[in-house]
């Protein structure tokens, strides 16, 4: 009470505090406050993720929507905040930020950022990344985009005969049969 901003420990000891207490929702806002005061703090930006990924997950469980929806738009703009500012910017948490997009069922948003991630190098280019790419085009009816993340991945992991399938797998429903027909023998010979 004699100082008008109390130290900096004295909040840690109440978001520690809070936490124990599994007062995940009061946490956050404490360290929501703790951040527009010092927003250059990189702990507070990953404790903030991981609160709002546990409510997020919580509400799942609970089969509550609407609060799981408003709880991963949280943790998705608090992946925004930081990453302005040079934080939370690691391959990981880039595509941690794509799956939130996907837990959400913005497929839209999801793949233009995979799709953006991959061929920047700001996540890593994986074989299982591009088929969830070339998958997640094809769940939104975008064949053509499909095809074509599928054919990179084709050409980035030459040996891979998963990759081969699921472009087969793409041509059936297109349907162009003779190019299915290529890359299912392309899958048998790899």
């Amino acid at each position: 009470r004699s100082v008008s901003h109390p130290r900096d420990s004295f909040y840690q000891l109440k978001v520690a505090a809070l936490y124990q207490l599994d007062r995940y929702k009061e946490t956050a806002e404490y360290i929501e406050f703790q951040l527009k005061q010092k927003p250059d703090n990189k702990n507070n930006w990953q404790e903030l993720a991981v609160l709002y990924q546990q409510l997020a997950n919580s509400a799942e469980e609970k089969k509550d929507k609407e609060n799981a929806f408003r709880y991963y738009v949280r943790l998705i703009v608090t992946y925004d905040r930081a990453q302005k500012l040079g934080f939370l910017t690691t391959p990981k948490d880039n595509y941690n930020v794509v799956a939130y997009y996907q837990d959400i069922d913005q497929y839209s948003k999801a793949c233009e950022l995979l799709e953006k991630g991959l061929k920047g190098e700001t996540i890593e280019s994986t074989p299982q990344n591009w088929t969830t790419l070339g998958a997640w085009y094809q769940l939104i009816h975008r064949n053509d985009k499909s095809v074509q993340a599928f054919i990179t991945a084709a050409e980035l992991f030459p040996t891979n005969a998963e990759i081969e399938y699921q472009l087969a797998t793409v041509y059936l429903g297109v349907p162009d049969e003779p190019k299915a027909f290529e890359h299912i023998k392309a899958c048998i010979a790899k």
